[in-house]
């Protein structure tokens, strides 16, 4: 077996375990910690991220120890990541948005919250929250796909960079099972993925990652915050909805709030990325850490069967998506 075959083989073996690993372990929920008390909610902060990380490990040694992972300094203009991630959370939350305003109108009957979590509601456990819901997914997950996979889907072959950012971005969105959020975790995993590519470092799209989720958990912390200043009548119109407007005006005035943060994002974007061209310039990345080649080795094309782990584990996340898209349109009970 040739190094490229192998490379891509692993990558798609530890995306396999990834996931093998978060239903094993739904399994050992099922059967020993729901009877205890423990919400599933509860259970997947913690269990998924560190699945993820478990994977990422295992395929970090069989790739090379470090080789590829992109360990480059993300220099002063990551600075910039952090408001850029907020914007892009925005277009991305709103994006969502419209993504349900569509559901319901074709008759979707029940929608679970994409940003589905544990809702802090004390200083100790938001910052609690912002660890293992925030910085720790962000960490494992990118260690995994943008600093496992995408180096081991590339091979170091210029012309493959464009299917293994596709597939490292759609393997990383699948992963998360959610209908409704689906376009989030779409444009999310385009996004991260191009930021490493772009930034050459794995560390923009861990800050990147770890922001997105930080902003979610802030905004839930603060509403949560706010309700108790909230009045009956308003209280009454949030739970019953009737706040917010029919699906089709709501998915026009979202439509127009992702283009106007979206804008803004590509601004910010361009502006990150002339500063991050430059502070290359001046100091490249080192040799051996974009790639997992080594000295001397040239460039091969890995063998087609070696992409089965791929489509096994993008077949099982598909079936997820199907069963939740049956729960939403069908079994409007089930939750």
């Amino acid at each position: 077996m040739d190094r490229a075959t192998r490379r891509v083989l692993y990558s798609g073996l530890a995306y396999l375990l990834g996931l093998g690993l978060i239903l094993i372990g739904g399994a050992v929920f099922g059967l020993l910690l729901a009877p205890r008390g423990v919400t599933l909610t509860q259970y997947a902060m913690f269990a998924t991220p560190l699945s993820i990380g478990v994977a990422a490990l295992a395929l970090t040694l069989a790739l090379g120890r470090g080789r590829g992972l992109r360990l480059c300094s993300p220099g002063w203009s990551a600075l910039l990541i952090v408001p850029l991630s907020l914007l892009v959370y925005l277009t991305i939350s709103y994006a969502t948005g419209v993504w349900i305003a569509v559901l319901q109108l074709i008759g979707a009957k029940s929608i679970s919250s994409p940003a589905e979590q544990l809702v802090p509601d004390s200083a100790s456990g938001l910052v609690l929250s912002l660890f293992v819901t925030g910085i720790l997914p962000g960490v494992c997950e990118e260690w995994l796909f943008r600093g496992g996979i995408l180096p081991g889907l590339e091979g170091g072959r210029q012309r493959f960079r464009g299917a293994a950012f596709l597939l490292c971005s759609i393997s990383f969105s699948l992963m998360h099972g959610s209908l409704a959020a689906l376009p989030g975790h779409v444009l999310l995993g385009l996004f991260l993925t191009w930021l490493c590519i772009e930034s050459r470092s794995i560390f923009v799209p861990v800050i990147a990652h770890a922001a997105n989720n930080s902003f979610a958990i802030l905004l839930s912390f603060g509403m949560q915050r706010l309700l108790p200043y909230m009045n009956d009548q308003a209280l009454g119109a949030l739970s019953s909805g009737d706040m917010f407007p029919a699906p089709a005006l709501q998915m026009l005035s979202f439509c127009v709030l992702v283009a106007l943060f979206g804008g803004l994002s590509a601004g910010l974007y361009f502006l990150w990325r002339h500063l991050r061209r430059r502070e290359l310039a001046v100091r490249p990345p080192r040799p051996g850490s974009q790639t997992l080649l080594l000295p001397g080795e040239t460039p091969q094309r890995a063998r087609a069967w070696a992409y089965i782990p791929y489509w096994l584990g993008l077949a099982g996340c598909a079936a997820l998506y199907l069963a939740d898209t049956v729960r939403v349109f069908f079994l409007p009970g089930l939750s």
